[in-house]
């Protein structure tokens, strides 16, 4: 943070905060709401919300987020090391951020490999 918090900042902060909820991982339900008279819960993404300006036929939310993959593999090679850099190699073959089905014991994902 660049300046100290202010009460009044509050209003401004929690949606902006609400909005990264799905980029973090997590989702509105599972941070769930304060008191609901007093802070709301937030409303998830729906499945037909415009994406770089155009609206999808089907869901993709999920499946963009491989590009979460390319950044940290482009930030993992930023410091390579002597295992010829085999993190950026996994997130590559075996993906992360692009959960595709998911249940309660286990989930897939969509890796760039798989593309």
């Amino acid at each position: 943070l660049d300046k100290e918090y202010e009460r009044e900042d509050f209003s401004r902060i929690l949606p902006l905060l609400q909005q990264s909820y799905d980029c973090l991982g997590f989702t509105c339900e599972q941070v769930g709401a304060y008191s609901s008279d007093k802070v709301a819960e937030c409303g998830d993404y729906t499945k037909n919300h415009p994406m770089a300006g155009f609206v999808p036929k089907v869901d993709v939310q999920t499946i963009s987020k491989v590009d979460l993959d390319m950044h940290a593999i482009r930030q993992l090679l930023k410091f390579p090391t002597g295992d010829d850099n085999i993190i950026p190699q996994m997130y590559y073959k075996h993906g992360r951020a692009a959960v595709i089905n998911e249940d309660k014991y286990a989930y897939d994902v969509q890796s760039l490999q798989e593309m």
